[in-house]
C-alpha cells in the first residue's frame, strides 16, 4: 500500500508529445496528480491537449532548478506530502510510484530515520547496463557502487533528480534547488546540502528508470564519453566553481569536476566536428562566469 498524496513534478522544454503524454498517463493511472511547468517551449501550445496534468507556463526559459521550486510550491499548496521529479523524457514502469514508495517507507522504517530522498536504478536504454552509483566521503575521494543486482535500497551520496522521490517536510528541512545553478549540478548541489545537514539519499533496488545521459557518446582510447551540446557545457564547466563557493561540498570532489571538465571540453573542441565555436566559447564564458 503506498502512501497517498503523491505529486509529480515534471519540467519541459521543447517536448516530444508522445513521450510527455506516455509519461503523465502512466503516472495519472498509478494515482499521482501530475505538476507541468514548461519553460517557454516552442511548442507549448500542443501541451493543451495533455489534459492529465496540471499545467504551468512559464514566460521565458528559467532553468529547471527555478520551474522545479514553482512546481513544489504548487503542489504543496495543493496538499501535496510526497513529491517525486522527473524529465519530460523519462521512462516509467507501471509499478514505478509503488516500488519508489515502498522502498522509501522501508528505508525510513527499518534502516536510517534520515532518509533526504530515494532514486530508481538508472539503466542505459541505449547500451542497456546499469548506471553505477557514487559514494563521497567527507574528504571529496569518490567511489562508484554497482547496483545491478542489489536486493535492497543502498545509500548512495549522489542521485539525479529525475525519479526523485522526496517527502515535502524534508524537502522543506533541506531547502528548494539554487534556481542561480539553471540546469546542471542541482541535483548534485541539493544531495550535499543535504547531508550536511545530516540526511542521506538512496536508490531503490525495485524501480528502475530508463535514462539517457548527454545527446551522444564517442569513443576515446577505448572509454565513452558524453557530449553535451555547447549550451549545456557552459552550464556544466560554470557550475563547478559554484560548487568550488559552497561550504558544504568537498572541495576535492568540486575541483575534480572541474579539471575534468576541462579535459572533456578539450577532447570535444579536438575531437568533435559540429559547433566547434560553440563549444569555445563555452569552455571561456563557463570560466568567467563560474569567477
Amino acid at each position: 500500500m503506498i502512501e497517498m498524496n503523491i505529486f509529480a513534478v515534471i519540467v519541459s522544454f521543447n517536448p516530444k508529445h508522445e513521450n510527455l503524454s506516455t509519461l503523465i498517463t502512466q503516472l495519472s493511472e498509478q494515482s499521482v496528480r501530475v505538476i507541468l511547468v514548461d519553460n517557454a517551449s516552442k511548442n507549448a501550445c500542443m501541451l493543451d491537449s495533455i489534459k492529465k496534468a496540471e499545467t504551468i507556463y512559464l514566460e521565458s526559459n528559467k532553468g529547471i532548478a527555478y520551474a522545479q521550486n514553482v512546481g513544489i510550491k504548487r503542489a504543496i499548496q495543493s496538499g501535496a506530502r510526497y513529491i517525486v521529479f522527473f524529465d519530460q523524457d523519462s521512462m516509467i514502469s507501471r509499478n514505478f510510484i509503488n516500488f519508489i514508495a515502498s522502498d522509501y517507507t522501508y528505508v525510513r522504517n527499518y534502516i536510517d530515520a534520515n532518509i533526504a530522498a530515494i532514486g530508481p536504478r538508472l539503466f542505459d536504454k541505449e547500451y542497456s547496463f546499469f548506471y553505477k552509483i557514487t559514494s563521497v566521503n567527507k574528504y571529496g575521494f569518490r567511489k562508484t557502487i554497482d547496483v545491478s543486482n542489489i536486493k535492497q535500497p543502498r545509500r548512495a551520496s549522489l542521485i539525479i533528480s529525475s525519479g526523485m522521490y522526496v517527502e515535502v517536510n524534508v524537502l522543506r528541512r533541506i531547502g528548494f534547488m539554487k534556481a542561480n545553478y539553471f540546469i546542471d549540478y542541482v541535483d548534485i548541489e541539493w544531495c550535499f546540502r543535504a547531508k550536511a545537514k545530516g540526511l542521506h539519499c538512496y536508490i531503490s533496488n525495485k524501480a528502475t528508470m530508463k535514462h539517457r545521459i548527454g545527446d551522444y557518446n564517442i569513443q576515446v582510447f577505448g572509454k565513452s564519453i558524453t557530449i553535451h551540446s555547447a549550451f549545456r557545457r557552459y552550464f556544466r564547466i560554470r557550475n563547478t566553481l559554484y560548487l568550488l563557493k559552497e561550504p558544504y561540498v568537498p572541495k576535492i570532489f568540486a575541483a575534480k569536476e572541474f579539471f575534468l571538465g576541462l579535459i572533456y571540453q578539450f577532447i570535444i573542441i579536438c575531437l568533435v566536428k559540429k559547433d566547434k565555436l560553440g563549444q569555445i566559447k563555452s569552455l571561456v564564458l563557463g570560466i568567467k562566469d563560474g569567477i
